[in-house]
């Protein structure tokens, strides 16, 4: 064998040994590295699928809390509407109920014991002839006060209730 066979022969055979070297290295890195990645895939999968599920029970949780206070609402509305009603029959029934009004110039008469009242008025108080309907005027800029508040309260509780069925939650400070 010549000198420059056996140098080919010496660096073919260094070449096959980096190769198959190189080559196991990979495989036993894949292997491995392959069993890491699947458990690592399959974990994240699970956490990703006890997300969702613990997500799903939020919003059923949600779904629930709100179909419980609407309806509350509901019955509160019924309750309210008929509540309403039957002071209107009341009032339409019955001539000694109160009638609030917030015209400062409007009459208003206060009943005597017997069902007459006094008018009042500019002018001097004189006797009313027969049962009359008491009412008492209220300033129209407290009520205006009132109603501003009542409304500021129910704006405040349409947008809780808005976040509460969106589900979202408010930002932190």
């Amino acid at each position: 064998m010549s000198f420059l066979q056996k140098w080919g022969l010496i660096g073919l055979i260094a070449l096959l040994l980096m190769a198959g070297t190189a080559g196991t290295t990979w495989f036993a890195a894949d292997a491995y590295y392959g069993k890491k990645l699947a458990a690592q895939q399959a974990s994240d999968k699970q956490a990703s699928d006890d997300q969702a599920a613990e997500d799903a029970a939020t919003l059923s949780r949600y779904a629930a809390a709100s179909q419980e206070i609407n309806n509350g609402l509901k019955a509160e509305s019924a309750d309210m509407r008929s509540t309403a009603a039957d002071l209107g029959m009341r009032l339409a029934g019955n001539s000694e109920a109160l009638r609030i009004c917030t015209n400062d110039t409007m009459r208003s008469s206060v009943p005597n014991a017997n069902g007459s009242g006094t008018s009042g008025g500019s002018s001097a108080p004189t006797a009313a002839t027969g049962p009359t309907e008491p009412t008492v005027a209220i300033p129209a800029g407290q009520l205006r006060d009132d109603l501003k508040i009542a409304i500021d309260g129910i704006d405040a509780q349409l947008a809780y209730r808005k976040l509460f069925r969106s589900g979202d939650q408010a930002p932190q400070q």
